[in-house]
């Protein structure tokens, strides 16, 4: 019983972290379906391998689960160095994790200046001359 609550829990905080990091990142619906669709196989491929066993240490003679944790780094990385927009996307991303909570501009969150290219202190500004 209690496997299926800490299965039931891993998955739910899978999504979240999953559904939060997409939403963040500027891309098109279909660049973020894509990313979603390769994101949940590549998780649900490490579920299925672990239900096997295959984590074991004395399954294979490499340790798999760092071949399942390195391989996502290793292609994401090689990805951001070739195109410019994966760079922006996840700049964004971190930006987004270093400004939430802390910024805003007015009543306006910091996520909304940022996915217009627009700087808080503009829109700040903007607002007061407006205002």
């Amino acid at each position: 019983m209690l496997d299926l609550i800490g299965a039931t829990v891993l998955a739910a905080a899978i999504v979240v972290n999953l559904n939060a990091t997409i939403t963040m990142m500027p891309l098109s619906p279909v660049s973020k379906l894509t990313t979603v669709a390769v994101a949940g196989s590549w998780i649900g491929l490490a579920i299925a391998l672990a239900t096997t066993g295959i984590y074991n240490s004395t399954a294979t003679p490499v340790p798999v689960v760092g071949v399942m944790a390195g391989l996502p780094v290793i292609a994401v990385g090689a990805a951001a160095l070739l195109f410019a927009r994966m760079r922006e996307a996840l700049l964004a991303v971190l930006s987004m994790v270093r400004l939430r909570g802390r910024t805003r501009c007015g009543d306006v969150a910091a996520r909304c200046c940022f996915s217009r290219g627009e700087c808080c202190a503009m829109m700040a500004q903007t607002r007061a001359g407006k205002a």
